[in-house]
């Protein structure tokens, strides 16, 4: 019994790790707003993230999706620019063994199911 039940509990563990992100799905009078945030990653991944959710959304209906509108939305710790950040961090990565500056990615995709 011992052992059915680490097997049921690895099992859960490595299915929960195997799912891909998700961002969030808010409902609109028409359509519906997908938003992701990525921390210290970049705007390409925030992207992937908010269509693969949007996608999901739809899936559930058995249909597609359209997006309708994009905004992204960049923003780095002290106001500093990318090169000053990424240069920061690997200093202080090299310090202190983590990185001290955050670099905040969001993208909102409005969009509706088809």
């Amino acid at each position: 019994m011992k052992n059915l039940s680490l097997v049921a509990i690895a099992t859960l563990g490595l299915a929960g790790c195997a799912s891909a992100p998700m961002g969030t799905v808010t409902p609109l009078k028409e359509g519906y707003t997908a938003e992701a945030t990525v921390q210290n990653g970049d705007i390409k991944a925030a992207k992937k993230i908010a269509l693969n959710t949007a996608e999901a959304e739809c899936k559930k209906y058995n249909r597609g999706f359209y997006v309708i509108e994009e905004s992204k939305e960049e923003a780095n710790a002290y106001g500093m620019d990318d090169g000053t950040t990424d240069a920061a961090n690997i200093a202080s990565t090299l310090i202190f063994g983590k990185s001290s500056f955050s670099k905040s990615r969001t993208v909102s995709l409005k969009f509706d199911c088809k």
